[in-house]
């Protein structure tokens, strides 16, 4: 399972996770991936170029000039719908 995204200076990065055995099901999903940002008062400069770089946004209404918009919506379909529980897609890519 992988997912390619473009950081805001338009360099690549991957989100990988490989399997060696077993396929993951999606309740193990959150076991083994979680996206935080680093603690503001623990380390401010590392939460500042987490933010500045890793963060999309803001685009939609609050950014109409942003490079991600296509036809007044962001291409990258942000913001995601509200999940309350991790699943898979049929194409395979999990659901936060």
């Amino acid at each position: 399972m992988y997912t390619i995204e473009w950081q805001k200076r338009g360099l690549p990065h991957v989100h990988l996770l490989v399997w060696l055995v077993n396929k993951i099901r999606p309740n193990q999903i959150d076991s083994v991936i979680s996206a935080e940002l680093p603690v503001k008062e623990e380390d401010p400069v590392l939460f500042e170029i987490v933010k500045k770089h890793m963060v999309h946004g803001p685009c939609g209404t609050l950014n109409r000039n942003s490079p991600c918009m296509r036809d007044s919506k962001c291409s990258k379909k942000i913001p995601k719908p509200f999940q309350t529980q991790t699943s898979t897609s049929d194409d395979g890519y999990p659901k936060y």
